[in-house]
Formats: structure tokens, sequence, C-alpha cells
């Protein structure tokens, strides 16, 4: 995918091209962190960010599918939602740009596929059916995002208690500051940064 495929940007700010909604500007961005963005790239920044973005997904279904195998249906099930919820909330603080590639592998609909499917088989073949059924009907839920809906308001509220960013827009803050640290570069202060995200928000929300 070129740079131009991979996002378009819109007066509320930059929307990418795997549906991630960023309040930001490419101008905002260079002037906060050009030195990383000649390095890395906006689309791979954005793309990486998407991806941590997307982890609390990966995530979630990975932990009930093994969950599946040693917990009852209704405690993997509970245990997986609560995993869920802790990551969505509280991983944009911590990204750590090793472990990006291997989200997005595990985000994969394929790789998740192959693993619902020896999970559900080995839980079928013991005849535990009520949590091969589980394991189903949870990868369609999370893979077609209907948790993220259901949970993402908590998820919000939680996180709100602590910083007034959007998810994504913390999450690629984070990454650029990794990146600017791994690179040894040094970026201005955040905060300028920071409000006119929140300036863009406010914006989107008047419109």
């Amino acid at each position: 995918m070129s740079e131009s495929d991979a996002w378009v940007e819109l007066p509320t700010g930059i929307f990418t091209a795997d549906g991630v909604w960023y309040h930001t500007t490419e101008e905002a961005l260079r002037e906060f962190a050009d030195a990383v963005i000649e390095r890395v790239g906006i689309a791979e920044l954005l793309s990486r960010a998407g991806s941590w973005f997307r982890s609390a997904d990966a995530f979630g279904t990975i932990a009930l599918a093994v969950l599946l195998l040693i917990l009852p249906p209704l405690p993997a099930a509970l245990v997986s939602l609560a995993l869920y919820l802790l990551w969505d909330t509280y991983s944009p603080q911590f990204v750590f740009i090793s472990l990006v590639r291997l989200l997005s592998i595990l985000s994969l609909a394929g790789v998740q596929g192959v693993l619902y499917v020896l999970v559900v088989s080995w839980l079928g073949a013991g005849d535990q059916i009520i949590s091969a059924i589980v394991g189903l009907v949870g990868f369609v839920l999370f893979r077609w995002g209907i948790i993220r809906k259901l949970l993402s308001p908590v998820s919000d509220k939680l996180a709100a208690s602590a910083e007034s960013l959007p998810k994504q827009d913390r999450i690629l803050r984070t990454l650029i500051l990794r990146h600017a640290i791994a690179l040894r570069l040094t970026l201005p202060s955040t905060e300028a940064y920071e409000n006119r995200i929140i300036e863009i928000r406010q914006r989107g929300k008047r419109k």
C-alpha cells in the first residue's frame, strides 16, 4: 500500500485504511515528530499504532481459546472479557515497538481461525460441546468487533480518569515517543501536540 492509500486527512483528523480515526493532522505530526517521521514514515507509524489499537481484540480472542482448554466455559468467557478490558484500558500507556509485529500477526483472521479450528476440534473430541460453542460464539463476537462496541464505553470511562486523550491518539503519541527513544532523537514537549489533538477533537464534536 502506498503512502497516499494508507490514510486520508480530513478537517476532523486522519482516517486510515484500517479504519482508525486519529484526531491529528500531518502538519501537527510533523511539528511534533518530524525527526521520527523522516526515519519511520507517517504511514508506518499509523499502521503500527493501528495494530496496537486493535490488539485488545486479538488478546481477548486468543485468551478465550487458551482458557477454554483449562477452565469451564463460563469462567473462561468471564476471565477473557476481564483480560480484554484490562488490556484495552491500559495498553495505550505501554506501547512496545518490539511487540507490534507479533500483535499484527496474532490479529490476522487466518491465524486466529487456525487456532480456533484446533481448539474447537479438541473440545469437540473431548465431548466438551458447550465449551466448543462458547469458543465459536466468542470468536465471532471478537472478530466482528461486537465485544469492542459493548466494552469500549467502560474502557474509555476507566481510561478517562487518567488521561483526556482518546485511546488511539494516546497510542500514536506513545509509539512516537518510543521510536524517538529507540532512535535517540529529541522531540519537543508533548503538551502542544496534545492540545492540538483536543482542539481537533472538539471541532469534530461541533460538526
